[in-house]
């Protein structure tokens, strides 16, 4: 989510709301505001979900191409469970960005 921390601080400033004001509104703490402005990881979708609503701001899940999907590490280890398979076929993975 490298982006949408800066996505939400620059609509809370530009709507002129501090992170207090935000925080009070989308009825989450100040300190989750900020952990959403820092990218930090484990954040709690409800809670991203409500502020970004305050914000007027919505996630959107897209389906990216075979092209765009990473290739998963291989662990030989691993191989013979059949944990390194991936689909091929499969026309790709889920994405999250901001409108």
């Amino acid at each position: 989510m490298s982006q949408i921390g800066k996505v939400v601080r620059e609509r809370r400033r530009e709507l002129r709301l501090n992170q207090i004001e935000l925080a009070a509104l989308a009825d989450v703490s100040p300190s989750f505001v900020r952990f959403v402005e820092h990218d930090k990881a484990g954040i709690r979708l409800d809670k991203l979900t409500a502020v970004l609503r305050v914000l007027g701001l919505e996630l959107e899940v897209t389906r990216r191409t075979i092209q765009q999907q990473p290739t998963p590490p291989f662990f030989p280890e691993s191989a013979e469970r059949g944990l390194n398979r991936h689909d091929t076929h499969d026309e790709g993975s889920r994405s999250i960005s901001m409108r």
